[in-house]
């Protein structure tokens, strides 16, 4: 564990700091529609503003309309962003949203889970804020995973043997520029078997905090909420899927990992932090 040369810089094209406010959350970057995801967080975030126009006498009239302007365009603007997340190896949101009228309209009913901050003047401007939470109990694995069919890993199981056990999986994709988060990340051995994802999560858990945590800082990976004391820690073999968001281990990782029946438990409760610097 001697990596201590990760750059921010590696990915400033599309991950960016979200605010500065901590060094430790992934944030992508959605330009043209001046919006960030924190997927580290599970926000989604978008900012709109206007010139500032010196206010008429009917001040808060003035307010209201300038108000209205900017939510209405940070609404249409939600919308867009929300399609740009990666669902998963195959599929942005955007896929199934122009495809299917029942998943249009449980993303719009989503939507109005959205926080719309308070309007601020800001330098020359108006600038207004909306933000929402990708996860939680309407969130949005509930819209597209809930009929997904369970599976149970026991291709790697040995209990005839006192296997050693872990509590959490960290997974450095230090060397693998390609690799970008998606709502469920799968987990693949190199025979392609499926080792984790929507499929085998704790469902509870997958609706309220993601299949894994995301972070750019493999310190945080270390000391996370959801870190415990048993870690597993690897770097994967390649990258995989249509959008490049699946990941593919060592069988040799594979068999330490999903050997143990307690490591599986742990694992499929969350327990997953996958660093991409």
């Amino acid at each position: 564990l001697l990596i201590l040369f990760y750059t921010s810089d590696l990915y400033a094209q599309s991950f960016s700091h979200f605010n500065n406010k901590d060094n430790y959350s992934l944030i992508e970057r959605i330009d043209e529609l001046d919006a960030e995801i924190d997927w580290t967080k599970g926000i989604l975030r978008i900012t709109s503003s206007l010139p500032y126009k010196p206010p008429s006498k009917n001040i808060g009239m003035s307010f209201n309309l300038i108000q209205n302007e900017i939510n209405d365009e940070l609404q249409s603007r939600l919308v867009k962003a929300l399609g740009n997340l990666r669902l998963s190896s195959d599929f942005m949101l955007r896929d199934y949203y122009n495809a299917r009228e029942e998943i249009r309209h449980e993303v719009f009913s989503f939507t109005e889970k959205a926080n719309f901050l308070p309007v601020i003047k800001e330098n020359n401007n108006y600038k207004g804020v909306v933000e929402i939470f990708l996860f939680g109990k309407d969130g949005i694995p509930s819209i597209f995973f809930k009929n997904i069919q369970r599976k149970q890993v026991t291709n790697y199981l040995d209990e005839t043997k006192n296997l050693e056990y872990f509590d959490t999986l960290i997974i450095d994709t230090l060397m693998f520029n390609d690799f970008f988060p998606a709502i469920v990340p799968r987990l693949f051995d190199e025979n392609g078997t499926l080792l984790y994802g929507p499929e085998t999560i704790d469902y509870d858990v997958f609706l309220k905090n993601g299949a894994c945590l995301y972070t750019k800082s493999l310190s945080y990976a270390f000391s996370s909420p959801r870190t415990g004391k048993r870690i597993y820690y690897l770097m994967p073999k390649a990258i995989t899927g249509e959008l490049k968001t699946d990941i593919v281990i060592f069988n040799s990782d594979a068999a330490k990992l999903f050997g143990n029946r307690r490591s599986v438990n742990n694992i499929n409760k969350g327990n997953v932090i996958i660093v991409k610097p």
